[in-house]
């Protein structure tokens, strides 16, 4: 008994010394990894500090980047905003009724939906000394001019004697740079705009006798037109700015394309009604006149 007593005594022991040199082992694991931390505090310190100031670097980076591509931006476009509502006042009776008797003039008169802007320029002023005699012009109609050169300078080509006056676009880009003297609220403005893209489905219908095309509009036509709006100075600048595929060191920018501002999960041919219409118009992302500024949100009535 004294024997079997003694052996378990020493069994006892030897786990207790066991359990007592884990319990250390596992104290100095945990001291040396708490030393390690302290130890190593001013280095983490630095690792989050850098990294908080290279975020803080790149960001700013990009944000000059983008401010940059701003100002180009402002710096190339043919008119302000000063002027384009100084146009709209002058030109207190181009209502959009007038304007309406002026588009189905257009629409007459190049029913294959082209034209110089020359031929343009004849084709309104005939129309609309029609309307109140000669002297019913476009007040400020040098501003518009200015706009057009510049304009039809980037779309010249090195055909014939490269004249801007000569050359042939679609009639929607000259009647799209005309609302710029429409007086008018935006949505008037909106619905002639609609309406012209709808002037150019009918000449398509007319022109291929097709039976099929609807009497809305297509994304297509939405697209372009938006490309109108970018080159006639419709569009704010913050909106048009997109952002690249560079990412590093510093986020690069660019100007946006008309696919870029109208995103469209479905195909160009889809039509399209007034109010998707307007409400893309009005979106962040082309914000036509500043529209997507305004707090108050757009409704189907608003149409």
């Amino acid at each position: 008994a004294t024997a079997a007593d003694s052996s378990s005594g020493r069994t006892s022991s030897g786990a207790e010394d066991e359990s007592s040199q884990n319990n250390s082992n596992n104290s100095k694991k945990k001291k040396d990894a708490s030393d390690m931390f302290f130890d190593n505090l001013g280095k983490i310190f630095l690792l989050v500090i850098s990294g908080v100031i290279a975020s803080l670097v790149k960001s700013s980076a990009g944000t000059r980047n983008r401010n940059k591509l701003r100002d180009h931006l402002e710096d190339i476009a043919v008119l302000d905003p000063a002027e384009i509502e100084e146009m709209r006042i002058a030109n207190s009776a181009l209502t959009p009724e007038v304007f309406r008797t002026i588009l189905q003039q257009v629409h007459d008169r190049f029913p294959n939906g082209n034209c110089s802007y020359h031929e343009f320029v004849v084709c309104v002023r005939k129309a609309m000394a029609q309307i109140h005699g000669e002297a019913f012009t476009i007040e400020l109609g040098h501003l518009l001019d200015r706009l057009m050169v510049e304009v039809l300078k980037d779309h010249s080509t090195e055909d014939g004697d490269g004249s801007p006056d000569d050359t042939t676009m679609p009639v929607s880009l000259f009647l799209t740079a005309l609302t710029l003297t429409l007086y008018s609220d935006v949505r008037d403005r909106i619905r002639i705009l609609y309406e012209i893209l709808q002037m150019e489905q009918q000449q398509e219908q007319q022109q291929y006798q097709s039976s099929s095309l609807s009497s809305g509009v297509t994304i297509s036509q939405l697209r372009s037109l938006v490309g109108y709006l970018q080159e006639t100075c419709q569009l704010p600048p913050d909106t048009q700015i997109v952002p690249t595929d560079t990412k590093y060191p510093a986020q690069q920018w660019r100007r946006g394309t008309p696919e870029d501002l109208v995103p469209w999960e479905g195909t160009d041919k889809d039509i399209i009604d007034l109010f998707t219409f307007a409400t893309v118009l009005r979106s962040k992302s082309v914000c036509a006149w500043g529209e997507c500024y305004q707090r108050r949100k757009f409704e189907e009535e608003d149409v």
